[in-house]
């Protein structure tokens, strides 16, 4: 069952929006959590995909390749995420460079997405918001989790990693356990559709009666 709020204010830390930050390690499904939320009503913004953007910025190119060199560039000199992620997952301290440079940049488009979103509910799928430390910025923030085994299936699936690597980048991501105790809610997914749809719906409901409560 998702947990109970820890916010129940109506002070929203978007005047007229209720944000919520969509988490969860690598398979849990919380992107398929999110698009059922964006069926109810909600507007979803995708951390990843700002990602990709923010990437593509010049100021931001220039940055990684004065930090990672420019091996990590393609041939058409726009920055290779494969090249870059083989950089960053090995390596603890060019994971941290690599926050460093894009997470203002990231995190300043995620808040311009926010204000321009035209619903009420605003969820942001993002699989590092404890990770980058930008928990604050929203109203509440929900966890998606699922057995070990099934996220390391899904994960495998998505990705093609042999089990080993894919074994071992889940353990670089913060403990789920960590992440269940700091959500204000927690969404298990079981690998049930039905059953997280539901989930969603609850959600969902409660947000709106927290928007209309007086």
């Amino acid at each position: 069952m998702p947990g109970s709020a820890r916010n129940s204010s109506k002070t929203f830390k978007h005047p007229g929006k209720l944000v919520i930050g969509i988490t969860g390690g690598a398979g849990a499904g919380k992107t398929t959590f999110a698009r059922f939320l964006e069926q109810y009503g909600a507007t979803v913004i995708e951390a990843d995909r700002v990602g990709h953007e923010v990437l593509g910025l010049p100021e931001v190119r220039e940055q990684l390749v004065q930090a990672f060199g420019p091996e990590i560039l393609a041939p058409d000199g726009t920055v290779d995420r494969k090249k870059l992620g083989r950089r960053t997952f090995a390596d603890p301290r060019a994971l941290q460079t690599l926050t460093r440079i894009v997470k203002p940049w990231i995190v300043a488009r995620i808040q311009e997405a926010v204000q321009q979103a035209p619903t009420e509910i605003v969820a942001v799928d993002g699989a590092l918001i404890y990770e980058y430390g930008v928990e604050d910025l929203f109203d509440q923030v929900v966890v998606v989790t699922a057995p070990e085994d099934l996220r390391l299936r899904r994960f495998m699936a998505k990705t093609g990693y042999p089990e080993e690597v894919a074994r071992r980048l889940l353990r670089q991501q913060m403990p789920e356990e960590e992440k269940i105790r700091r959500a204000d809610h927690v969404v298990y997914n079981t690998g049930s559709l039905s059953r997280l749809e539901q989930q969603a719906r609850s959600l969902y409901r409660t947000w709106r009666t927290l928007l209309q409560d007086p």
